[in-house]
């Protein structure tokens, strides 16, 4: 596996520190993960990059890795210099999603595990979707996700039975046009899944991406009128040709 492209655009050209999307790579052990921390959260960046080591660390995603994230977070969180209503807002919980990719070159299996609203697209050598994982379609970005948080009671959800095995999708890529996967947070997902819907798809547009100026160029002229949500955009294309 081969990260082919990485690149980020921050939701305010101004603050390009700002932004509240994390990647991780670990391309020796052929992981890589990308989430998008929720922006009505206390410090959620923090949460989104915390969660991203993790899971190319251990991409065992279950309430106990869950807990231990958890723990993690609040021992690197400073409570002494806190005002009352970031006290207030820290106990409130930090929110994000995960998806995450590992790829088993034995197996020749891709593992996609998805909680939240970031998407991962299999393209073929034609340009073509061939899987999406974890929405299907545009009209799915409009529901409230669940996210993953750093207070436990609002993880009741991901208590019931099954569900991070519900979460996780296994992609063959034995056929040889199936070489490339794109992983992308909510803004460009919805985006690129209604154009496809639409006929128009955008999926060649992505491939060709060669550095982060085309990628600032594509997302800036979406934003004005091809209708991508001003969000933090992060898009990652991983490449699997032997």
């Amino acid at each position: 596996m081969r990260v082919a492209f990485a690149g980020q655009v921050p939701k305010d050209l101004a603050f390009p520190d700002d932004i509240e999307d994390a990647m991780a790579f670990a391309t020796e052990a052929d992981r890589v993960a990308i989430s998008d921390g929720a922006s009505e959260s206390y410090d959620s960046r923090s949460w989104a990059q915390l969660l991203v080591r993790r899971f190319v660390a251990d991409t065992r995603v279950d309430l106990a890795w869950l807990d231990e994230a958890i723990a993690a977070y609040r021992k690197q969180s400073d409570f002494t210099d806190l005002s009352w209503s970031h006290q207030d807002a820290f106990d409130r919980g930090s929110f994000a999603s995960l998806l995450g990719i590992e790829y088993l070159p034995e197996q020749k299996l891709i593992e996609v595990c998805c909680v939240g609203d970031s998407l991962a697209v299999l393209i073929d050598r034609q340009g073509c979707r061939r899987r999406a994982f974890q929405y299907l379609c545009a009209a799915l970005f409009g529901r409230r996700p669940q996210l993953l948080s750093t207070h436990p009671a609002r993880n009741t959800r991901l208590t019931v039975p099954d569900f991070f095995r519900s979460h996780t999708e296994a992609w063959p890529i034995s056929e040889p046009e199936l070489r490339v996967v794109l992983c992308m947070t909510d803004a460009m997902g919805e985006w690129a899944l209604r154009h496809d819907e639409c006929g128009r798809p955008v999926w060649n547009e992505l491939l060709a991406l060669h550095d982060q100026t085309d990628l600032d160029v594509l997302v800036a002229e979406a934003r004005e009128s091809r209708g991508m949500h001003i969000d933090d955009v992060t898009l990652v294309r991983l490449s699997f040709d032997d």
